[in-house]
């Protein structure tokens, strides 16, 4: 009976050690280092999914489901959206920057005839081209920067 409460005691705790709770927000220079690192690799729809991540703070299911018309209006990217988001049913207006806007519609008008109720980041869409993922081997042995995977 000793030795059971006496194993219990030496237990550790799961999380010892590890980094728990809340990130540290990236710095203005980690935003801009990131960006011009998309660029040079010309990942354009990463690039697009970032600017829009660091302007809108939607969570990364909200960024994949946003349409083309939530965010499109006439023949350019708008320069405010609202969303609804998916977890809290509130809608988020967000403002697109610049960087964003060029990013966005450099993808969106990379896919040829585009469909305003498709979503904007799909990566099955057809004639959008797509990114390899960080984990296949083509990507880790320099191959196609521009294979069409499913998410």
């Amino acid at each position: 009976m000793m030795e059971a409460n006496s194993a219990i005691k030496h237990r550790e705790p799961w999380n010892k050690g590890k980094l728990v709770g809340q990130k540290t927000p990236f710095k203005p220079k980690e935003i801009w280092a990131i960006r011009i690192r998309l660029q040079m690799d010309e990942r354009v729809r990463e690039l697009a999914l970032f600017n829009l991540g660091i302007d809108s703070k939607l969570r990364a299911c909200d960024l994949t489901a946003l349409q083309v018309r939530d965010i499109w209006h006439g023949n350019h990217v708008a320069t405010r959206a609202c969303v609804l988001q998916r977890k809290t049913q509130r809608p988020v207006q967000f403002e697109i920057t610049a960087p964003a806007r060029e990013a966005v519609e450099a993808w969106i008008r990379a896919g040829q005839g585009f469909n305003r109720t498709i979503s904007c980041f799909r990566a099955a869409c057809t004639n959008l081209p797509t990114s390899a993922p960080a984990s296949t081997p083509e990507s880790s042995t320099g191959g196609s920067k521009t294979l069409g995977w499913i998410q």
